[in-house]
């Protein structure tokens, strides 16, 4: 939508509006989107536990799990926010942009369209890869279904904002967030299962779903125990769209100016 680069006086391309997370505005163009912070009570708390050092270590260790990122120091571009007065210049000094995904590759689209079998296998797969990030040693405190997203046929984390390392668990502020986070999502599921078993049509898969929700609670307290080992092995950078980031950072990146030269003495 709207320009591809920066206009002459600097405010950027214009992009769509897609809509607003607790944390976050998202904005897109036709092949990426930009997520810049928003402030709210639930913005202000994420702020406080995570940092642009986290999301770095997710970034360099997460690969494989985590969808396509990149971190811009700055950006600029336009764009208009539902009852406002029209289009105003977004600067911002650190957001995510990412390839767009339709609607549909998102977990809870899937999920709300899947019949119960595909559906378990979906659960599945998600609290497999929480796993397998605990297995790296970080935790996603919001796994939320909205923060999971299909890419191909493998489910990755969309939202690295509030994936943390497991050893903060043990001081940072981000420990009782988990458990808040942990009982309620349990919760959550918990009743996601219940409503696909009286969905169920044969006996086999309602004993499927049955088994997966009898074990849940127990895999996602797991998740924040912090005595288990990390494969630091497994560690691997996050893939990003080979030419992709050269156009993001093109159209809406912003270079810092250089600092003036000392005086000479």
């Amino acid at each position: 939508m709207g320009n591809r680069e920066p206009s002459p006086g600097g405010e950027g391309p214009l992009l769509e509006y897609l809509g607003s997370g607790a944390q976050s505005h998202v904005f897109g163009a036709e092949a990426w989107v930009v997520a810049v912070p928003r402030v709210t009570v639930r913005s202000v708390l994420a702020r406080a536990l995570t940092s642009r050092e986290r999301m770095r270590q997710v970034q360099a260790h997460l690969g494989g799990l985590v969808a396509p990122f990149i971190l811009l120091d700055r950006c600029r571009f336009r764009s208009a926010l539902p009852g406002s007065a029209g289009v105003r210049v977004f600067d911002r000094r650190l957001a995510v942009a990412r390839p767009r995904f339709s609607p549909e590759r998102f977990l809870g689209a899937r999920l709300a369209a899947a019949e119960p079998a595909r559906a378990v296998d979906d659960l599945e797969r998600m609290v497999a890869l929480l796993e397998q990030l605990r297995a790296r040693g970080f935790i996603m405190l919001d796994f939320i279904m909205r923060n999971f997203v299909f890419v191909g046929e493998t489910l990755k984390v969309s939202d690295p904002g509030l994936v943390v390392p497991v050893g903060d668990l043990s001081w940072h502020p981000s420990r009782f967030t988990a458990l808040g986070f942990g009982i309620g999502l349990t919760r959550d599921y918990l009743r996601l299962c219940a409503g696909l078993e009286r969905r169920c049509a044969d006996a086999r898969t309602r004993a499927r779903v049955r088994g997966f929700a009898e074990c849940l609670p127990a895999r996602l307290r797991a998740l924040r125990d912090r005595s288990g080992e990390i494969e630091r092995s497994e560690w691997c950078a996050v893939d990003f769209p080979e030419g992709l980031e050269e156009a993001i950072r093109a159209a809406i990146g912003v270079v810092p100016p250089r600092a003036a030269p000392p005086i000479p003495p």
